[in-house]
């Protein structure tokens, strides 16, 4: 029984994880004015590695994250890339943004 579990929770835990689209800035800034419900839809900027800034969009039952690349798209005030969602800045894009 604990065998089964375990594949449970493996196949779960694999199949929650969410996949970065790769964007260029012509696909990114209509998607920034997008969204399911105003009161809800956030993006924000995850931090930048080497190549990428990241970008993730909450909004009801959507959650997407994007990339692109560095040499596309420029983020005032780039920071390395972090899991910890405390330290995400929240864009002014959206129903609230200032590009809608």
């Amino acid at each position: 029984m604990r065998k089964y579990f375990l594949i449970v929770i493996v196949c779960l835990l694999t199949f929650s994880c969410t996949s970065i689209t790769l964007v260029t800035k012509k696909e990114l800034v209509p998607l920034t004015k997008e969204w399911k419900e105003p009161k809800v839809a956030i993006w924000y900027y995850k931090g930048s590695d080497v190549n990428y800034h990241f970008f993730k969009y909450v909004d009801l039952g959507i959650d997407k994250e994007y990339k692109i690349k560095k040499t596309e798209f420029q983020v005032e005030n780039e920071y390395q890339l972090t899991s910890n969602k405390s330290s995400w800045h929240v864009m002014q894009w959206g129903p609230q943004g200032i590009n809608n």
